[in-house]
């Protein structure tokens, strides 16, 4: 079977802090060029949507296989400064009977920067489960991200996050994602977003309806 501690990329633990401190780093500098170019439009960013989305995951250890994920999440902006999110993946491995899903359910709050750039950060429930041949095993944790959300363009939306989960008995994990969303119309947008922890990537493809 994979490793429980690798089976999504959300629970592998950054182990160098001059990584954690890069990542930090290359958040502030998205942050600080997004904002620059949202001078140019006065659309807010998007925190009320429904996503749903395929995604390719792949590690950089050849003995671990590729997985298929499959997700959808939601965002609902309940006020000026919070919103409540959901999200829930299902991965199924390649060339083994193996698979996983999480789910999260969270609160959150946003500051605007500008009328175009919000910083946010929100903590949040998780749930994972693992399916093997023969037996299955879940756990429970808790998860946190923070970021930066910009309108860069009306029809454009740059978003830069770092995640942080902590799993009872499993390792915690950091990781690092970039995403575009193009709005087609002020409700439908496609998009993508690439993930990054040191042992893996995972390539997600979005459908967005916004609210």
């Amino acid at each position: 079977r994979p490793p429980r501690s690798t089976l999504f990329p959300y629970t592998t633990l950054f182990r160098s802090m001059k990584r954690t401190l890069l990542a930090s780093l290359t958040l502030a500098a998205f942050a600080f060029s997004a904002n620059a170019l949202a001078n140019a439009t006065d659309t807010t960013p998007d925190f009320s949507y429904v996503e749903v989305g395929y995604g390719a995951l792949s590690f950089d250890d050849s003995f671990l296989p590729d997985a298929d994920v499959l997700g959808i999440q939601g965002s609902w902006e309940f006020s000026e400064m919070g919103y409540a999110r959901l999200s829930y993946a299902d991965a199924d491995y390649d060339d083994i009977d193996s698979s996983a899903d999480q789910f999260t359910a969270g609160l959150g709050l946003k500051y605007p920067l500008t009328k175009t750039t919000a910083l946010f950060g929100d903590l949040n429930y998780f749930h994972v489960g693992y399916d093997y041949p023969g037996f299955s095993e879940s756990f429970d944790g808790y998860q946190v991200n923070t970021g930066v959300k910009s309108r860069i363009m009306p029809e454009l939306e740059l978003t830069g996050t770092i995640t942080y989960t902590d799993i009872s008995d499993l390792d915690d994990g950091m990781e690092v994602t970039a995403g575009a969303r193009y709005f087609f119309t002020d409700e439908f947008a496609l998009g993508l977003d690439y993930s990054r922890t040191p042992d893996s990537d995972l390539f997600f493809f979005v459908g967005r309806y916004s609210f």
